[in-house]
């Protein structure tokens, strides 16, 4: 077996190549010159970030924080490369949790252990 590190940084290189990747960089990069696109994808993600902190604290979301992030979702969707922004995103979320799961694969028999058989 080769060195796994090796493999690695095989995968990372062969990930920046990837198309969605690719793509999502030249997307940015127009995000970035256009200012009004750039402050409404920024507002929307710390919307996001800060539904999502709730949410890890236990926290249910407000009426409020939902209106608030569906107003965002709202003025983003009037921006057709913001959405292929988002889209791409979550094409990349996918990739990245399906390499995951595969590289977690090999260690799933090591640290199978069921509730029960957790030390306390």
């Amino acid at each position: 077996m080769g060195n796994v590190y090796d493999k690695a940084h095989a995968l990372a290189r062969e990930l920046r190549q990837a198309p969605e990747v690719v793509q999502l960089r030249e997307i940015s990069q127009q995000i970035e010159t256009n200012p009004e696109q750039k402050k409404l994808l920024l507002a929307f993600q710390q919307q996001q970030f800060a539904l999502q902190a709730k949410q890890m604290q236990g926290e249910s979301p407000s009426e409020e924080d939902v209106n608030k992030l569906n107003e965002q979702v709202a003025k983003l969707q009037q921006e057709p490369l913001l959405v292929q922004y988002l889209e791409l995103m979550q094409r990349l979320s996918v990739i990245t949790a399906d390499i995951q799961q595969i590289m977690s694969e090999p260690l799933q028999d090591i640290f199978h252990f069921a509730e029960g058989d957790m030390p306390e």
